[in-house]
């Protein structure tokens, strides 16, 4: 049953159904539920049209066919606002029609109670010139109660897209730093590679002077050692190449 619905009732073709009573308030739209059976079964509505009659409280009359909905074994009335403009005892009567011969197959009342609107006149009325104003009111209340949830879900959205954003920067900001922190690493890694092979290249042209220095005392005749001091035999005599 919808939230806007009055009452839901069960309602039996076939079986003694007991009397409905209701209670509203002036200009109060009535929407009514019925769920119909045949003998304890889902009623088959199939090929069926529904009437709602009003027995008003000024005694006036309306006979409806729209705003009726039948669906499955359920029939659903919406009744307009002007069925309640009259403060008193009314009486709604369900008529279930067969398409197929026009005739009725059925019909069962509901009784409704309505109750005076701090609006109405003193003989508990309220005319048609104030009702037509307050359903365009109610109905603008509505839209405009639609559009602030709309916005409302547009606004958290709009929140959740700029968390998403500052989430994204956070971890694009965190990357660009492992980046530079790692360029930072291997520029160290690279300097202290240049200074190895800078030692390297210092200890390889020692040794090859020192080489050098060795090919060229042999070369004269005289052999020093490391000092420079003449490298002598176990006689105490020089080495002569």
């Amino acid at each position: 049953m919808s939230i806007f619905d009055s009452l839901s009732f069960d309602i039996d073709l076939k079986l003694e159904n007991s009397p409905i009573y209701y209670k509203c308030k002036q200009n109060d739209t009535i929407t009514f539920s019925f769920n119909v059976y045949d003998n304890g079964l889902s009623a088959d509505l199939t090929g069926f049209s529904c009437i709602l009659n009003v027995n008003k409280a000024n005694m006036g009359y309306e006979i409806r066919d729209t705003d009726i909905t039948i669906t499955s074994n359920n029939i659903r009335v919406k009744c307009p606002s002007s069925t309640t403009q009259f403060s008193g005892d009314i009486k709604f009567e369900i008529k279930l029609i067969d398409r197929i011969n026009n005739l009725q197959k059925t019909s069962f009342d509901i009784f409704v109670k309505v109750q005076n609107s701090i609006l109405a006149s003193s003989n508990g009325n309220i005319p048609s010139v104030i009702i037509t104003p307050l359903e365009h009111l109610d109905e603008s209340l509505n839209q405009i109660a639609g559009k602030i949830v709309e916005a409302n879900a547009m606004n958290a959205t709009l929140i959740n897209t700029k968390n998403s954003a500052n989430s994204t920067n956070t971890i694009l900001n965190t990357t660009i730093n492992n980046a530079k922190n790692t360029t930072s690493n291997l520029n160290n890694a690279i300097d202290e590679g240049n200074n190895v092979i800078d030692k390297l290249a210092n200890t390889n042209w020692a040794y090859i002077e020192w080489i050098g220095s060795i090919v060229e005392k042999l070369a004269i005749g005289t052999l020093d050692d490391e000092n420079g001091t003449p490298l002598v035999d176990e006689n105490n005599e020089q080495f002569i190449g």
